[in-house]
């Protein structure tokens, strides 16, 4: 009885004992399966994690030429900056250089204005002082004349020979305006060749010495000069004809005023030098 309690005792040991082992097996076993699991999603995080290191080698490596590529674009901009300071300096060494030359030419410059004004100022001088002496020897020369011969030299008429030739003093002192001459000139004609022409104002003046015609647009106080002689023309209308192209007739060209003594055109009156 004793042994067979023993032996059941023993086999509800036994039996204790396995159900414990196969718990104890069944969460091992478990266990295991977290282990697997977890195993497993390390795997992926690792995969993860060299997928991620691998982006970031290249980010990486991209980031690393970038800092390349932009430390070699500001190597060459650092490059263009120095020649640049380079050119600059030189530049403003030729400016300096260019300035220091201005500045002396300009030194010279004004001091041999300075020289010029000095000249100038001493030639101005010496022309005033030759002045003056000129005109005190005009004084004593004007005081020193007798009185006859100052009032002739003031007095002295200019001489006209008119168109027929006559010669005649003409006084300044009595004959004062060109309307004046105009009337002693028609009182002279009256009765003679001439006459109309002198009347209608159809005659000139010229210098006898230039030539140069005397205009009546003259004020006739500078028209004339003491001792001048003057030479009178009338003015004619001369008709001038050429040969018509169907026959020998001679047709008129045009009207011309010219001079009756040796036929210049005057039909254009002017102030001017001209060749009688």
């Amino acid at each position: 009885m004793v042994n067979r309690s023993v032996g059941k005792d023993n086999q509800d040991i036994l039996a204790r004992l396995g159900d414990a082992t196969g718990h104890q097996l069944q969460a091992q076993h478990g266990d295991l399966a977290k282990i697997s699991d977890t195993f497993a999603e390390t795997n992926m995080l690792i995969a993860q994690t060299n997928v991620l290191a691998s982006k970031a080698n290249s980010l990486s490596s991209q980031i690393a030429d970038d800092l390349a590529n932009h430390v070699q674009v500001q190597n060459g901009i650092l490059s263009k900056l120095s020649g640049t300071v380079t050119e600059t300096k030189q530049l403003l060494s030729q400016t300096h250089t260019l300035a220091s030359q201005m500045t002396g030419q300009i030194v010279n410059g004004m001091a041999k204005i300075g020289d010029l004004c000095s000249q100038a100022k001493t030639t101005m001088s010496k022309v005033l002082f030759i002045n003056i002496a000129t005109y005190k020897m005009v004084l004593a020369l004007k005081t020193s004349l007798p009185c006859y011969l100052e009032r002739s030299l003031f007095n002295e008429p200019f001489v006209l020979e008119d168109a027929i030739g006559r010669i005649s003093p003409v006084h300044l002192q009595f004959i004062s305006s060109w309307e004046a001459l105009d009337f002693v000139l028609e009182t002279r004609f009256r009765g003679l060749q001439g006459h109309d022409k002198v009347q209608s104002g159809h005659w000139t003046l010229q210098d006898n010495a230039t030539g140069r015609e005397i205009s009546r647009r003259r004020n006739w106080e500078g028209a004339f000069l003491p001792g001048q002689r003057v030479n009178m023309s009338l003015l004619f209308q001369r008709e001038a004809t050429v040969e018509s192209s169907d026959s020998s007739a001679r047709a008129p060209k045009s009207d011309q005023a010219a001079c009756p003594r040796c036929q210049a055109d005057a039909s254009d009156s002017r102030d001017a030098e001209t060749q009688w």
